[in-house]
């Protein structure tokens, strides 16, 4: 999916920020060293996927978001 939104939440379901990126790929950057829930997606086809991503994960390889199934 091109220019979709990125959301970024903490576990507790307080937002941390949305974007909406330019292209396919983005590397959200993290203010706090816990687990985060990501969500990619198109709000105007509400098309959304959401994962749940720890603290160890960051920084570690790409999250891949298919939108394709």
């Amino acid at each position: 999916m091109s220019d979709a939104v990125v959301e970024v939440r903490k576990t507790d379901g307080d937002r941390v920020y949305v974007r909406r990126i330019i292209g396919r790929t983005f590397r959200p950057p993290i203010f706090a060293s816990e687990t985060h829930v990501v969500r990619v997606g198109d709000p105007n086809e509400e098309r959304w996927l959401e994962r749940s991503v720890s603290e160890e994960e960051w920084g570690r390889g790409k999250l891949v978001f298919d939108f394709s199934v």
